[in-house]
């Protein structure tokens, strides 16, 4: 079981309890010299494994400090926590870089003797590994000397979408450690799972960045469940048809044809002109989602008319006089005022 778990000295040097006849006892006391940023975010995982593995690196650096000082630091980089342990021992030959986490590595002490059973950085690199991580030696860590283990662990909640496999991600753009809208960007270099964001009535356009980046819909705070739930379903029924792609669109008695390119009200085809289609067919396979004024601009006219909204404006005046029943008040073309237009669902 996975536990928010706070990354901090008493983690890094504390966690666990080491054993008494350990180097590392020897050490804690007054020869671990740590260096932890203030404000780390939290980490989702097994507090017991990272215990282990920082307990595993800890050891294995008392081993070789060779009287010095075991350093350890731990700090943010980007969407990573980074941890790194080092010691300035006589470092590990580079041709071993790459095999020190093999069962049963042993490097020898500066007296010629390997310590241990060769198994504490093996371990250390599987619990990593198991929590989406990954652990890597340098040496020299420093002037010729010395080992640097460091390990990089994801940070939530990138990891959560990474190893769970959601179905939808419910996204709230102001979280407290990161970007909600960084978390989107990065979810869509890898993954095209549906995304809900929240977002507060006065964040107007971080909601359009967001979607801009690839975010499916969002839903204003505060909500209802209710609202919440049918926007959940949309983004599913949304995944469904993209996943079993159809070539035909039916909604209020307007058919969208996309192999003939034929478009018809009622079994009576109407005459559209190529943006007027192009632009129809944008919003249909996004049905039930928004589609923020830039996206349908760039995609329709260009990246030179992302700004044009007047153009945008006019053929949708346009295609709701021809596609719906009552243009003034228009039920499959919708506005959402400020971010697009959201074609209507099928259900």
């Amino acid at each position: 079981m996975t536990a928010e778990l706070p990354i901090a000295v008493d983690v890094l040097v504390e966690a666990g309890t080491w054993p008494a006849n350990s180097e590392l006892a020897k050490l804690v006391a007054d020869a671990v010299e740590a260096s932890i940023a203030p404000d780390l975010p939290l980490l989702r995982g097994d507090g017991v494994l990272l215990g282990q593995v920082i307990f595993n690196l800890l050891d294995n650096a008392a081993k070789y400090a060779a009287g010095e000082p075991v350093k350890v630091f731990a700090r943010r980089d980007g969407e990573e926590l980074v941890i790194a342990v080092t010691d300035m021992g006589k470092g590990i030959p580079a041709k071993d870089l790459e095999t020190v986490f093999e069962k049963f590595y042993r490097r020898g002490k500066p007296d010629g003797r390997a310590p241990g059973t060769g198994l504490g950085l093996s371990i250390a690199r599987g619990f990593v590994e198991a929590m989406g991580g990954t652990i890597r030696a340098e040496s020299p860590a420093f002037r010729r000397r010395g080992t640097r283990m460091v390990i990089r662990l994801p940070l939530e909640p990138l990891r959560a979408a990474a190893t769970a496999a959601p179905d939808v991600i419910i996204l709230d753009l102001g979280l407290p450690d990161m970007d909600g809208k960084d978390v989107v960007a990065q979810i869509r270099g890898w993954s095209a799972v549906p995304i809900i964001i929240l977002s507060a009535r006065d964040r107007e356009s971080e909601k359009i960045a967001a979607l801009d980046l690839g975010a499916d819909d969002y839903v204003e705070k505060p909500f209802g469940i209710g609202e919440l739930t049918a926007r959940i379903r949309t983004a599913l029924r949304h995944k469904l048809r993209q996943d079993d792609e159809t070539d035909r669109v039916s909604v209020d008695g307007l058919e969208i044809d996309t192999l003939r390119r034929v478009v018809s009200r009622d079994g009576l085809r109407l005459k559209l002109t190529p943006k007027e289609y192009d632009l129809l067919v944008l919003l249909a396979r996004h049905a039930g989602r928004v589609v923020t004024h830039r996206a349908l601009l760039t995609s329709v006219w260009g990246p030179a008319h992302g700004d044009d909204l007047h153009y945008l404006r006019v053929f949708i005046g346009q295609l709701r006089q021809k596609i719906e029943r009552d243009p003034a008040k228009p039920r499959i073309l919708r506005t959402e005022p400020g971010v697009g237009y959201r074609f209507a669902d099928e259900a």
